[in-house]
């Protein structure tokens, strides 16, 4: 099993990985803090429609609500959306709180490429 992870910038990567290489047999793909806004990667992301987990904050600049329900309707996959969270996916201020949204986004991962029953 080939699970692609990016990060940011690296979300186009993915984008541009799971659409022009088919070599790479249906991939699972984590996107963090994916640039959503980008209508190209919009378009691979739903024109691929690999397994996906997707993570990111409502304070990132890239978070758009409507961009987002709209990638979840077209792929059908899981997100984690951490309120307050800016794209380094920190909570301003609040070291307990960001702390405790990194443990949701490992334990979402987790459960994401093992099932949860690790």
């Amino acid at each position: 099993q080939v699970t692609l992870i990016g990060k940011s910038i690296g979300t186009l990567a993915l984008g541009h990985l799971i659409t022009s290489h088919p070599e790479l047999m249906e991939p699972r793909c984590i996107w963090l803090t994916p640039l959503v806004r980008n209508d190209q990667l919009r378009a691979q992301i739903s024109e691929a429609k690999v397994r996906s987990l997707f993570v990111i904050g409502t304070l990132d600049p890239h978070y758009d609500q409507a961009k987002v329900a709209e990638i979840g309707e077209a792929t059908g996959g899981e997100w984690i959306v951490i309120e307050g969270a800016d794209h380094s996916m920190e909570i301003e201020e609040n070291v307990m709180e960001s702390i405790q949204a990194l443990h949701r986004i490992m334990v979402g991962m987790e459960k994401f490429l093992f099932g949860g029953g690790r």
